[in-house]
């Protein structure tokens, strides 16, 4: 019998055998898919237990000012509500408060009545409040001094700031005074909330110093404010960097 021969016609118009799927291949990308997908739940949890929502803050700061003689809003979440669209991951909310004359366990009863609980130092005296709908963190700020600036300044020099649709408003700290306490704290990310604040309020160290020289002239010396206008530049250079 002869030897048989198998020929192969490419037929005009028909396509090529389809290749064997690599499972190897396969196998990798779906296990980065899987990890972006993951990674993606990660920070949607991030948003909805880091960013509070204005109406969330808006409820919180009426009810501390029913509380308080007087309040105002610092730390991150400042930087939030002074840059539009800002997120500032940060858990809790900073405030200081002027405390009423009224006695401690007097306020205790109303904070317990508003909706929160509160945790105190050793010696009892408040330290935060929770909200406790949302388990927000409220810390509390009193005392004589924050970051070495009075918290008399803190609450007489803030900054009346809208929030919402209804044009509610809430009080923000001085960003002349967040900065400096910014500044002292010298952690990376004050650093680079000082950067932020820099560049989307001022735009330049020199306007910074020029528009807010009265504050600051109440807690730096004249020979502080060229060192001071060194460490903003910076700040302002490694923001555009990042931006």
């Amino acid at each position: 019998m002869g030897d048989i021969y198998c020929f192969c016609i490419n037929v005009p118009g028909s396509l090529p055998p389809r290749p064997k799927p690599n499972r190897k291949r396969l196998n990798i990308w779906a296990a980065i898919k899987n990890i972006m997908s993951k990674k993606g739940k990660a920070w949607q949890n991030r948003d909805k237990e880091y960013n509070i929502t204005p109406l969330e803050l808006l409820d919180i700061y009426h009810r501390l000012e029913k509380l308080f003689d007087d309040v105002a809003i610092l730390g991150g979440r400042a930087v939030n509500i002074y840059i539009f669209g800002d997120k500032r991951f940060t858990k809790d909310i900073d405030v200081a408060v002027k405390l009423p004359d009224v006695p401690l366990k007097m306020l205790k009863d109303a904070i317990l009545e508003n909706g929160f609980i509160y945790e105190t130092y050793d010696d009892g005296k408040l330290k935060k409040l929770i909200n406790r709908e949302t388990n927000t963190s409220i810390d509390l700020y009193y005392s004589a001094d924050l970051g070495g600036i009075h918290i008399e300044d803190l609450l007489s020099l803030a900054k009346t700031r809208t929030l919402g649709h209804d044009s509610e408003t809430v009080k923000v700290v001085n960003p002349a005074l967040l900065i400096l306490m910014k500044l002292k704290s010298n952690r990376p990310k004050d650093i680079e909330d000082v950067g932020k604040l820099i560049q989307n309020l001022y735009g330049t160290p020199e306007k910074f110093i020029e528009k807010e020289n009265a504050v600051l002239s109440r807690y730096l010396d004249l020979s502080d404010f060229g060192f001071l206008r060194s460490r903003l530049e910076t700040a302002r250079y490694e923001q555009l960097l990042r931006s």
